[in-house]
């Protein structure tokens, strides 16, 4: 499963079913180009360094935690509050209080169910209650 990458479109990461990853400067297109030429030679974008073949297979979600855990502790942050959620979580809470569509933050999640995203809601009302009281 081949990812792809277009600075205008996105980027297209197979991960079960493709997600497109949507980013905003061309700046992050080009370090994922420079990336694709440094990194293992493989199919998938951050392969494993290691595999039977040399080339790197899928990261696996366990193997992406641990290495997240690991630069989250390298930066001196507290691993038990800055997890992979959490940033997943901050962005779609970010493009809410933005005014983001929900229907887009649904995309963007890759959530089959808008009800599923409404959580968000949630959040940013709860926000917006503090705020009127003077939080």
């Amino acid at each position: 499963m081949p990812c792809f990458l277009d600075c205008k479109e996105g980027l297209t990461l197979p991960i079960r079913y493709n997600r497109t990853v949507y980013f905003r400067t061309d700046e992050l297109g080009i370090l994922i180009a420079r990336w694709k030429e440094m990194r293992p030679k493989s199919e998938y974008l951050f392969p494993t360094i290691r595999s039977a073949d040399g080339k790197g297979d899928m990261l696996e979600p366990r193997g992406f935690r641990i290495t997240f855990k690991k630069y989250v502790e390298r930066a001196g942050l507290d691993p038990g509050q800055v997890t992979p959620h959490v940033l997943r979580h901050t962005c779609a809470t970010e493009m809410m209080r933005r005014g983001v569509n929900l229907r887009v933050i649904q995309e963007a999640l890759g959530h089959a169910w808008v009800s599923t995203t409404q959580i968000y809601t949630h959040v940013f009302n709860e926000d917006v209650k503090r705020a009127m009281q003077g939080d």
